[in-house]
């Protein structure tokens, strides 16, 4: 409550903030939380663009794609969805 110079900061890709949260019983509350920051979503869109998987991969089956893809995805799921998949 009241005014406070820092209400977020960024730690290891997540950035902690004041979010909208459910207590066991359904009503909501506002809780000091993490999730992505925004410079490490901009990173990971841009290591999708620089796949270039419309341009030139056009030619590949899709399990070379997914052989690809998977090993990146997967990694970002686990890390970034520790607290919310």
């Amino acid at each position: 409550r009241g005014q406070h110079e820092h209400i977020k900061f960024d730690f290891l890709g997540y950035t902690f903030r004041p979010r909208r949260a459910k207590n066991r019983w359904g009503k909501y509350f506002v809780s000091f939380l993490p999730a992505i920051s925004d410079k490490a979503a901009n990173a990971i869109r841009e290591t999708i663009r620089e796949w270039r998987l419309a341009a030139t991969r056009n030619n590949q089956t899709l399990e070379e794609i997914a052989g690809l893809v998977n090993p990146s995805v997967r990694g970002w799921v686990n890390y970034y969805g520790r607290f919310y998949r």
